[in-house]
């Protein structure tokens, strides 16, 4: 076999797996799969630096709902894919790695770009599939839940045949059953019984997901802690039953027997509470209803698939407690503070939500997530971002990947995050000029997150950067808001519906935001309920 025909095999299974856009990455070793794309139906889109775009692939994957393909060249290139693909296995993502390699009997010389990529990505790819020109049985199985590895090495002349020929040959494609939860039979339904009167939080939902929970929360009247990844924080239907305003109370809640067990409904969560629920609160049962694999806990839990969310939520004997007028009194001590504190990450939160509310959302890592969760008012049915394995690196290119599907959309990260994604702008250049994104940085100037933990200036890596150089760099409008009055800008950018893109830099007053946090958490200790 040529590599021209090893290239035409290997493109119809790409189409068996269903993939319609390819990302490249382009080098000298994968010339033979650069070429070979020439009059095929995928939707390409070339870029330069391998991390960012394998967290843009994650995005459109997110975006179409089905596998999105990338190829880079051989070397360190491929290591660079590392984080997108760790990524795309806590997501259950199904991000299909091309890599090209020199041949086989170069490996463990050290020559020039030959380093060991076969298995490189090891328990995080369903399999790799390690192929050259000798290779006579290129049967796939794949699962879809999970980024899959094709390893194809190429020998000297790269370029050896017609690169337009289409196989002729059978290319078998298995699509194998994925992970299936726990089932639900007469034993597990026993155990099942512990979960009453739950603390019902809810994380990163798909749409089908997202519809049956709510559903159920309407039918049943639960209260709930939401989380913006849900899709369902502030929805008209559910506010009066969500308890976002009490999330420093939800220890107390469980210590004082107001709820006696958790039921996770989704992802895995990133309110404060589920990671005390590893040691402060190992008592607590806990039960994950997730198609996906992970407890997200290392302590004991029960795991279950959506099946069984009506039945698990009828059965659970809830208390007769309203927390409404509870809500009602941290609300109205939350936005005194915010009033007090103009400037603060959260008042500037809270303003910009109702400016852009309804409209899609992309909410990063660190600090942003945690105070959308808490400040932001409004519905927002389409947010989105990368929970997998909580890291800041390739957010914005994640949003870019993502956004495309959408008119106008937004992206809320920290100064850190930005600068984790610096060439992630750069993807955008061929995208929708009917897509307007607007990426809005909020530069506190530092991981100001690990202040409250650590507070020791090597933890919080604090800078004087600014983003304007940055934005114009790669053609991207910038403005610049230090005062929340000034957020009347934003308002006027989004009622001109011009199609440009834009850096919106938030600088915030750390003092004002450090007594906002102090102020709601004097505030829930001397709330009485």
């Amino acid at each position: 076999m040529t590599n021209a025909e090893l290239v035409s095999h290997f493109y119809q299974i790409l189409i068996n797996l269903e993939v319609s856009e390819v990302i490249v990455c382009a080098g000298a070793r994968n010339a033979p799969l650069v070429v070979g794309l020439e009059g095929r139906s995928f939707k390409v889109k070339s870029f330069f630096e391998e991390r960012s775009a394998g967290f843009y692939a994650l995005g459109r994957i997110k975006a179409l709902g089905k596998p999105v393909a990338i190829m880079t060249t051989s070397g360190t290139a491929v290591a660079e894919l590392l984080p997108a693909v760790v990524e795309g296995y806590y997501q259950g993502l199904p991000l299909i790695v091309v890599s090209a390699d020199r041949p086989k009997n170069y490996r463990g010389s050290g020559a020039p770009q030959a380093i060991d990529q076969a298995g490189i990505f090891n328990k995080y790819v369903h399999t790799c599939y390690d192929w050259d020109v000798q290779q006579t049985d290129l049967k796939t199985e794949f699962d879809g839940t999970k980024p899959l590895h094709f390893n194809l090495c190429f020998d000297e002349p790269l370029i050896d045949g017609d690169f337009t020929q289409r196989t002729k040959q059978f290319v078998e494609v298995n699509k194998i059953e994925s992970f299936k939860q726990q089932a639900f039979d007469a034993e597990y339904g026993q155990e099942a019984k512990q979960f009453k009167n739950p603390l019902v939080i809810l994380s990163q939902l798909s749409s089908s997901e997202k519809e049956q929970v709510k559903k159920s929360l309407q039918k049943y009247q639960i209260f709930h802690y939401a989380e913006s990844l849900s899709g369902l924080l502030g929805d008209g239907d559910l506010v009066h039953l969500q308890l976002n305003n009490c999330e420093p109370l939800l220890g107390n809640f469980l210590e004082k027997d107001l709820f006696s067990s958790v039921i996770r409904v989704g992802g895995v969560p990133t309110v404060r509470l589920w990671r005390d629920l590893e040691k402060k609160y190992a008592h607590i049962p806990v039960l994950s209803i997730s198609e996906l694999p992970f407890s997200g806990l290392a302590r004991k839990s029960l795991q279950t698939g959506f099946e069984n969310l009506d039945t698990l939520l009828n059965f659970a004997e809830y208390r007769k407690i309203d927390f409404t007028d509870l809500n009602k009194k941290i609300q109205a001590k939350k936005v005194t503070a915010l009033g007090e504190f103009r400037n603060s990450e959260q008042n500037f939160v809270f303003q910009l939500s109702d400016l852009i509310k309804y409209q899609p959302v992309y909410i990063g890592n660190s600090l942003p997530i945690r105070e959308w969760d808490q400040f932001s008012q409004g519905s927002f049915p389409d947010t989105y971002g990368n929970r997998g394995a909580n890291g800041i690196d390739g957010q914005i290119s994640t949003y870019l990947g993502w956004s495309n599907q959408f008119g106008i959309s937004w992206a809320i990260i920290g100064d850190l995050t930005a600068m984790y994604d610096l060439a992630s702008l750069g993807l955008n250049r061929e995208d929708s000029p009917d897509s307007r994104k607007c990426l809005v940085i909020i530069n506190n100037k530092g991981g100001q997150i690990f202040k409250k933990v650590f507070d020791h200036e090597k933890f919080l890596n604090p800078h004087e950067v600014q983003f304007q150089g940055w934005a114009q760099m790669f053609g991207w409008n910038y403005l610049q808001i230090a005062d929340v009055a000034d957020l009347q800008l934003v308002q006027q950018l989004i009622a001109k519906k011009e199609k440009k893109n834009f850096v919106i830099e938030i600088q915030t007053d750390q003092q004002q935001s450090n007594a906002v946090w102090k102020f709601m958490e004097e505030t829930c200790k001397t709330v009485t309920y």
